[in-house]
Formats: structure tokens, C-alpha cells, sequence
């Protein structure tokens, strides 16, 4: 394409062989294809932004797919004697069922970073990333509207018991107040108390309506949540963890 490897775009499904003296540079297999998936929405007046928000996170992270198998009762071996059948779950999620995250927050990250055991049993270290969705003007009257999410209760409370929340920087290696207080201010410094959309949320004891954060439009804001598991939780996750082992 001569812009700056100065040579054709020839990909191949096989790559190429070495270069010489090793070998001819030649191309092995055919060409790659590349194709993509056109989509059209439809929509009167100033919609269009309203539209294309509410669909193109659902396209960019669409859900991944993986197949299993389950060992059979009757198939004998090793597998089959140590696992019993009726630990197998065929769905399972630690969000809660109620209520479902308001449609114009997006839910970026889930990721348990780490378990360990505390003077209350197993407690788990949780990395939670949301966004929100649309931008100022997007949709005036609803959706571009800044939301409030509840982290206690967004988590199955059968699952995970939130004890601590502290938010993070949003690529979650430093408090969101650390980061404040050693950034380099252009203008004059916004005391932490002023700062913007309460941000360097921090709650610790459980309290539900400390864990309530709000999502102002296109806001990302990632936390460090640390949740204790329920007796009935460890038992859910009893087999996950011999997996693991």
C-alpha cells in the first residue's frame, strides 16, 4: 500500500516463508478475506444519534460463545466418581435479577481480581467498570439524563455481600484521589470536595446508600469493590474453585 512498509497488501491464511538467505518470501495459502456487516437504522428526526447509541455497544462486545461437555453418569472414570452431576449449573450469574442496570448504562468490566480468606470467611476483591452511554445532546428529555447506579444492589445479594467500595483511576491502578491530589493542575486546584460528579467515591460498612454512584453522560467510572460470600455463595462456587484447582 506504500505507506510505510513498501510493499503491496498481500495477506495470506498461511503467512509467508522466511526471507532469504532462510527462504523465497513467498506467500503460503490464499488470500485473506474481509468482510464486515453493513447495518441501517431508520428513524425520524433528530434520532440518529439516540439510535446508533443504543446499539453500537452491543455490537462492539457481543457475547462470546463456548462449548463444553459434561461428563456422563454412566461413562465411568476418574471424572465421573469425583464430580457429582447435580453440581452442574447450566446458567449462572453474580448480578442480580432485579433491578436490571438502567438502559443507558453499560456494563464494561466484571472481574474478580483475587480471593483470599478474612476474619469473616471468603471475601473476593472485585474490578467493576460502567459507562454510560450516550452523550449531551443524544437524547435531551431521557437517556443523555445522568443516572444513578447502586453497586449493593446491582450484585446478587445471594452471592456477594458488598463490605467496601473506593473508586479507581479508569485503568484502575491508582485511587481516584491519589490521582487528584498529585495531577498537575493547568488552572487553579479544585479542592477534592469540589470536585466534579463526586468523584473519588469511597464507602466503607456496607451502608447501601453510600454505594449509590452517579454516571453523568459518556462517564466511565471504574471501582475496586471488596464483597464477602455468603455461606450459601461459598457453596455455589464450592465447584468452580475445585475446577480452578
Amino acid at each position: 500500500d506504500h505507506r510505510g512498509v513498501d510493499e503491496p497488501l498481500n495477506e495470506t491464511t498461511g503467512g509467508m516463508a522466511p526471507y532469504p538467505p532462510y527462504g523465497d518470501a513467498n506467500r503460503i495459502g490464499g488470500g485473506v478475506t474481509v468482510s464486515g456487516v453493513l447495518r441501517l437504522m431508520v428513524g425520524g428526526g433528530s434520532s440518529g444519534a439516540r439510535l446508533a447509541r443504543s446499539v453500537m455497544d452491543d455490537i462492539f462486545a457481543q457475547p462470546l460463545i463456548f462449548v463444553g461437555s459434561a461428563p456422563s453418569s454412566s461413562s465411568g472414570g476418574i471424572n465421573a466418581k469425583e464430580r457429582n452431576l447435580s453440581d452442574l449449573r447450566p446458567s449462572f450469574s453474580v448480578l442480580s435479577a432485579t433491578p436490571k442496570l438502567p438502559p443507558n448504562v453499560f456494563l464494561v468490566t466484571l472481574k474478580r481480581l483475587y480471593e483470599f480468606e478474612s476474619d469473616s470467611g471468603t471475601s473476593s476483591l472485585l474490578l467493576i467498570r460502567l459507562a454510560h452511554q450516550y452523550g449531551h445532546m443524544d437524547d435531551v428529555d431521557v437517556m443523555s439524563k445522568p443516572v444513578q447506579v447502586n453497586l449493593q444492589v446491582l450484585l446478587d445479594p445471594d452471592i456477594h455481600r458488598v463490605v467496601s467500595v473506593t473508586e479507581k483511576t479508569l485503568s484502575g491502578n491508582q485511587n481516584w484521589t491519589s490521582f487528584v491530589e498529585t495531577k498537575y493542575n493547568w488552572t487553579e486546584p479544585v479542592p477534592p470536595e469540589e470536585e466534579p460528579f463526586g468523584r473519588g467515591h469511597h464507602t466503607q460498612g456496607g451502608d447501601t446508600d453510600s454505594t449509590t454512584i452517579t454516571l453523568h453522560p459518556l462517564d466511565i467510572r471504574t471501582f475496586h469493590v471488596l464483597v464477602d460470600l455468603p455461606e450459601a455463595a461459598e457453596e455455589l462456587t464450592s465447584v468452580d474453585r475445585r475446577d480452578k484447582n
